[in-house]
């Protein structure tokens, strides 16, 4: 496929070739050389492979964003809201008008450095990766002919380390809190789970049965963790699965919780589907609706603005590796992923054991000193 080069009637110049499909492209110039570097550019393209309808990369980058998003099927509870806030609040308002063929490396340094003047650094490293993300799509989908996410200089993320609630905070929180939402806390707080998986939580998920007040309370009961209460795009309330593969567990508790579960239902009943715990309505308990309850509690008792369901999560680990639990059991008990998830999380939490090696390798080869 040559091409050919026309001088019109006008004196510009019409550049005619026929793309890897056999369709007609054609495109005017003013001048002679800039038409046959660009013949020769879609020349190499098709040579190459990486060839692009020139009509493809002129759809807007929000056009495409929107029909990528609406692809995803495998958004669990509130990624995508944050997908959707994240475009149209930091993303669109730089690139959404553009055509996504224009964009150039420049334009997404500056999605990145108007966001971090108002984001913190994770944030911003997750407003990337998405631009990132639908980029990438648009390569595949041969909008363009490569990304322009290209060296791009982003914010450095210091690690904050986790500093646990201390008891005594915990106390005011359940004491804080509405009746209706104590015993989620302390659940909570018992057993590390997550708030979607407590907001999912079940009656057929306790085993054994829990029984009334004044009949035989058994001294332990396994929780079977292997969903959360999810919400679907059509913001509708509904059962998924766990976060990860490994946040399928089975969960013990012991007596004071199961004193608490028991004294919960026999107050409020169950929800729907079995729901232990339920809104004042009697529906789900949605991930919105618990966050605002407890960023209002948090703010009464000057707890940091970040404070969440998940701080019991916290909670929960620091006990156990107080108690000195081993990586692997904190692991388990809370459903990470892997240890490593455990060990950037909570390393900072585990005492310094430099005294106790020492110890250990004097018991053990000091005698050939001797």
């Amino acid at each position: 496929m040559a091409g050919t080069i026309k001088k019109l009637a006008d004196g510009k110049y019409q550049v005619r070739f026929r793309d890897g499909d056999g369709r007609q492209v054609a495109k005017r110039f003013k001048l002679r050389k800039e038409a046959q570097n660009w013949l020769d550019e879609q020349v190499a393209a098709l040579v190459r492979g990486d060839y692009v309808d020139p009509s493809a990369s002129k759809v807007t980058f929000r056009a495409y964003a929107e029909k990528w998003r609406a692809a995803q099927l495998h958004h669990r509870d509130g990624t995508a809201d944050h997908i959707e806030s994240r475009l149209r609040l930091h993303v669109y308002p730089v690139i959404g008008g553009r055509q996504i063929g224009t964009l150039r490396r420049t334009d997404i340094q500056t999605v990145v450095t108007t966001a971090s003047k108002t984001l913190a650094p994770s944030t911003v490293r997750l407003i990337y990766s998405l631009v990132a993300t639908i980029l990438n799509s648009a390569v595949m989908d041969q909008h363009i002919a490569r990304t322009p996410c290209v060296r791009i200089n982003l914010p450095e993320v210091v690690d904050k380390k986790v500093s646990p609630l201390t008891i005594e905070q915990l106390e005011a929180i359940v004491a804080a809190l509405p009746e209706r939402y104590r015993a989620m806390a302390i659940v909570g707080a018992a057993t590390g789970m997550r708030s979607g998986e407590l907001r999912g939580l079940t009656l057929d998920r306790i085993s054994p049965a829990l029984f009334p007040r004044g009949l035989r309370m058994p001294e332990t009961v396994t929780i079977t963790v292997d969903r959360q209460l999810i919400r679907t795009r059509e913001r509708v309330p509904q059962f998924g699965p766990p976060k990860t593969p490994r946040a399928d567990r089975l969960v013990t508790i012991g007596v004071s919780t199961i004193k608490v579960l028991v004294e919960h239902l026999e107050t409020y009943g169950t929800g729907p589907e079995g729901l232990i715990f339920s809104s004042r309505v009697g529906g789900p308990i949605e991930r919105s609706a618990a966050g605002g309850v407890w960023q209002r509690v948090a703010a009464d008792l000057g707890l940091p603005a970040r404070s969440g369901w998940h701080d019991l999560r916290h909670f929960h680990a620091s006990l156990l590796i107080a108690d000195g639990r081993s990586v692997r059991a904190v692991a388990d008990r809370l459903g990470h992923a892997d240890v490593a998830e455990t060990l950037r999380t909570y390393a900072h939490l585990w005492p310094n054991d430099e005294e106790r090696s020492v110890s250990a390798t004097e018991a053990a080869i000091g005698h050939l000193s001797a």
